[in-house]
């Protein structure tokens, strides 16, 4: 990852801003951050292997209003797993809110505005969306123009891609009371696969290459009542040959407390072969901001299967400050 580009992406964002950010009434500061660990048993045909996953994370945004509710949005979020060794950053960017937000322009490191991961990140869950299958792509550097018209919403997305090969990215998506949905197209060359490790890396598995990739998919969220429901058909090409799959979702709340959740993923692609996975996990919030999940995973990968056993134990913590403007001071915020 060229951290240059990130920097210099969200340096020219904040300079094109500056004359609005000088002018500013109020600014926020909130820290976040939290643990995340993971112990897990694969099984496979002829081998058990014990898993686990210690990380921790750290965000932090910045948020800048003027008089007429305009705000520079600053994110920088950085994760660490096992050890300093395997930091990297996990988003980077400088965003600047139009009239409205009818307009919002963002630069630097994101995630792709594709489908559902538009709006939902499974990063900090067991059960993943199907990111890692269907595009092989998660997280980019690049520039992206979002907003909302009443109950829509749209986002185009030039990003570096592999190779600093350009990956442009639209979405087009309408919002209902209880309901979402959104139409995606996104080209370009990207792994044949790749999986959760390697995606937010952005790096390339032993054995797959790049290739040609035409993705188009719908995207869809209801809630009815304790229950919420998502998914994703998808299409396209893998270097012209047809590719198709889907992502389905369901969690179920319980009680305040625990939430029961399953969800499955396929793609088929006429190049690469066919994966796909189902499983269900169950949640406990023991505290605010801290749960103990478990999930079962049965994987198929060309042919090859695969059962994960996941226990996780997760907690994070937030806290907002006012900081002073226009010379005055501002205690802290719960």
């Amino acid at each position: 990852m060229h951290v240059w580009l990130i920097v210099g992406l969200a340096g020219l964002l904040s300079l094109v801003a500056s004359t609005r950010a000088s002018a500013q009434q109020s600014a926020t500061l909130t820290l976040s951050g939290g643990l995340d660990l993971r112990a897990g048993l694969q099984v496979e045909p002829t081998v058990e292997t014990e898993t686990g996953l210690s990380s921790a994370f750290l965000n932090v945004r910045t948020v800048f209003a003027d008089a007429q509710g305009d705000r520079l949005i600053l994110v920088a979020q950085g994760d660490v797993e096992e050890g300093i060794d395997n930091s990297h950053l996990y988003q980077a960017y400088g965003q600047y809110k139009g009239p409205l937000g009818r307009w919002n322009l963002r630069a630097g490191r994101y995630l792709v505005p594709f489908g559902l991961l538009a709006y939902y990140d499974t990063e900090r869950l067991l059960l993943a969306a199907h990111e890692v299958e269907a595009l092989g792509i998660k997280l980019d550097e690049g520039v992206e123009l979002f907003g909302y018209f009443g109950a829509f919403d749209y986002a185009v997305s030039v990003s570096r891609g592999y190779d600093d090969r350009p990956t442009p990215i639209a979405r087009v998506g309408w919002q209902g009371q209880d309901v979402r949905l959104g139409l995606s197209y996104l080209y370009g060359r990207l792994p044949s696969y790749a999986d959760d490790e390697v995606v937010p890396l952005k790096d390339l598995l032993s054995g797959a290459r790049l290739i040609n990739k035409n993705r188009v998919a719908i995207d869809y969220e209801q809630l009815f009542g304790p229950l919420t429901v998502r998914a994703e058909p998808i299409a396209g090409t893998d270097d012209g040959r047809f590719v198709a799959g889907a992502y389905l979702e369901a969690g179920y709340a319980l009680s305040p407390r625990w939430e029961l959740a399953a969800n499955a993923a396929v793609l088929d692609s006429d190049l690469v072969g066919t994966r796909w996975r189902a499983g269900p996990a169950l949640s406990f919030r023991v505290l605010p901001g801290v749960f103990v999940r478990g999930a079962y995973e049965h994987r198929n990968d060309f042919g090859e299967a695969t059962d994960l056993f996941l226990v996780q134990v997760y907690g994070e913590y937030s806290r907002t400050w006012a900081l002073p403007s226009r010379g005055k001071s501002h205690g802290a915020a719960p």
